[in-house]
């Protein structure tokens, strides 16, 4: 059973407000996909395509600056406000910009703007301002401004024995489901192989959480489709009124399926197990035996992987997460490197980061349904969440060309978050 861990607020000033966390470890991946669609496809001239290409990347530099500002401001609460008039015009840029894009329309580049980025003493606002210009099409990209291509392996795709051991559990646990519905021979349980395969996930904690998510849709669905086809299919006349169930039925699995993705896939299962119900033949059919199939081998698949993976090589969320945060001090490292001028390259690299960490924040959210011996002790539990916080406004800062007025500070900062994450690894 899920057991959640403590909930609060992370006590450390480098916190974001939850909105600007969420949107920015969504990453920029998404956003980037609908250019290069545009650009395979010729839906739209080279121009406005490589105009929406930067316009995306800069959507999000504007999310970054933001949320370096608002860290500056905790950290620095003696920081040199921006003047009025100059904070009065990147507004009032903010709001031209903002009900352009939200009519359709593309800003015009030839407009003149009333202050230039270098008129702005506040390195974030700065940073912001650009993205305006961007946006209005007036800054083109440096030649050597591009971010690097992702590689289509991870770099340690051979020889981390992660992946290997993750790869074994799962072939072990389909494989046991196999044989154990081939032996008593029941063929019509066969979902149990494939629940090995669609539950299976990087740690313990995730894998419980989807065999969950699994079983409930499975659950909710057949039960569904059980009294549809006992109560509400031998009085319908027409494929029309059938037609309106399964419409209803759906409904019901889309909303779910279209929620927070902690239970999105639940509505996956709901969908599938009341239209398995429902939709047997070519006629009405009141027996119910597939919907029980479905249970019987769900919840033999959800037993075997739940052996298999909390037993052999557990993978622990802490030591996940411990990972990742190693990984990202890395990132961080590279992206204070990078060269000032080259702000694709930072927002990118940015941008990977923040994905990671949001990533890492869900491990941390699902740790609950690890068993209990597995489990991270609330202390650990709270200092990777707080080192986790951090990550997400050192990278915001860094994104930003010469993020701190002392720039010396941030340099500090970034040192004492490594001692602080090796004292935890």
């Amino acid at each position: 059973p899920h057991t959640p861990l403590p909930e609060g607020p992370d006590d450390d000033p480098a916190t974001l407000p939850e909105a600007l966390r969420e949107a920015l470890n969504e990453g920029n991946a998404e956003a980037a996909k609908g250019p290069m669609l545009m650009r395979l496809l010729h839906v739209r001239s080279k121009a406005e395509t490589a105009y929406l290409a930067q316009a995306a990347e800069a959507s999000y530099q504007a999310l970054l600056a933001t949320a370096a500002w608002l860290d500056a401001q905790r950290i620095h609460a003696s920081a040199p406000a921006p003047s009025a008039l100059t904070a009065q015009t990147l507004a009032s840029q903010l709001r031209e910009r903002a009900s352009a894009l939200r009519a359709g329309e593309l800003p015009q580049g030839n407009a003149r703007s009333d202050i230039t980025p270098d008129q702005i003493s506040d390195p974030a606002l700065a940073s912001l301002f650009r993205s305006l210009e961007v946006l209005a099409g007036r800054v083109q990209a440096e030649a050597d401004d591009k971010p690097a291509s992702v590689p289509f392996f991870l770099p340690d795709a051979f020889t981390n024995p992660v992946y290997t051991e993750y790869a074994l559990k799962t072939t072990a646990a389909a494989v046991i489901a196999y044989l154990i519905y081939t032996a008593i021979d029941w063929q019509d349980i066969h979902t149990a192989m494939i629940t090995c395969y669609v539950v299976a996930l990087g740690t313990t904690a995730e894998t419980i959480h989807k065999l969950t998510l699994r079983i409930i849709g499975c659950l909710i669905g057949a039960t569904l489709g059980i009294f549809s086809v006992q109560v509400i299919v031998p009085t319908l006349n027409d494929v029309g009124g059938l037609m309106i169930l399964v419409f209803f039925g759906t409904l019901l699995a889309a909303w779910v399926a279209t929620g927070p993705e902690r239970i999105a896939y639940a509505g996956v299962q709901i969908a599938l197990a009341f239209l398995l119900t429902v939709l047997q033949g070519f006629g009405p059919d009141p027996s119910v035996s597939v919907a029980l199939d479905r249970i019987y081998g769900v919840l033999l698949g959800n037993v075997v992987v739940f052996v298999v993976f909390t037993t052999f090589w557990p993978a622990r969320a802490v030591d996940t997460v411990k990972r990742n945060l190693a990984n990202a001090e890395d990132q961080l490292k590279t992206l204070a490197q990078l060269p000032p001028t080259h702000m694709r390259q930072r927002t990118a690299a940015a941008a990977e980061i923040q994905q990671s960490l949001g990533q890492t924040r869900d491990i941390l959210r699902l740790a609950g349904f690890e068993p209990r011996h597995q489990r991270p002790d609330p202390h650990s539990w709270h200092e990777l969440r707080r080192l986790t916080a951090q990550a997400e406004a050192l990278a915001a800062r860094l994104s930003v060309p010469n993020g701190d007025p002392a720039h010396g500070d941030l340099a500090a900062r970034l040192n004492a978050w490594q001692q602080q994450r090796n004292q935890l690894a």
